[in-house]
């Protein structure tokens, strides 16, 4: 069967893993937690425009994202 939708926000195809691990790159591979969730919710801005609930969902990829964070420290684990 068919499903229709009748939400008017388009689909936003954006690379949580990818964006946080870049931005911990470019920081020299750690950063504090604060200073990324703006990093990232700053590009997540540019592609959808909308940051509504992203703060929490940031919080949830980042958690995924194999990211090892101490205290108010996040840093890419090798």
């Amino acid at each position: 069967m068919w499903k229709r939708t009748y939400d008017s926000s388009p689909v936003v195809n954006f690379k949580w893993k990818a964006t946080i691990k870049r931005k911990l790159r470019e920081a020299g591979g750690e950063m504090k937690v604060k200073k990324l969730r703006k990093a990232v919710v700053g590009a997540y801005a540019e592609v959808a425009g909308d940051t509504e609930g992203v703060e929490e969902l940031f919080e949830a990829k980042l958690a995924k994202s194999g990211v090892a964070v101490n205290g108010k420290m996040a840093s890419l684990v090798s």
